[in-house]
């Protein structure tokens, strides 16, 4: 009745695998070792803590259904001010 094509391809433009030859220069960077982890800076944390409290507060009159976006900079900020991370 019906015949059903359960083909796994795609028609589309780009080619289906990328060439590993177009990520040479990428490749070193992505793959690098490179240690990033938190460095204290209270002065920093401070200063990103009141910015973000400001943007929250004008979110807060112009959008308030998007406060939640200030959340993560404000409470990462606030715990790094205050030595908790």
């Amino acid at each position: 009745m019906y015949e059903e094509n359960y083909s796994a391809e795609v028609p589309c433009n780009f080619p289906s695998v990328l060439p590993l030859q177009y990520l040479n220069f990428k490749l070193p960077i992505l793959m690098s070792n490179h240690n990033e982890e938190y460095t204290p800076n209270k002065k920093r944390d401070w200063a990103i803590f009141v910015v973000s409290t400001v943007v929250m507060v004008g979110i807060l009159f112009w959008k308030p259904e998007w406060i939640w976006v200030t959340f993560p900079f404000q409470f990462t900020a606030l715990a790094g001010a205050m030595g908790r991370l």
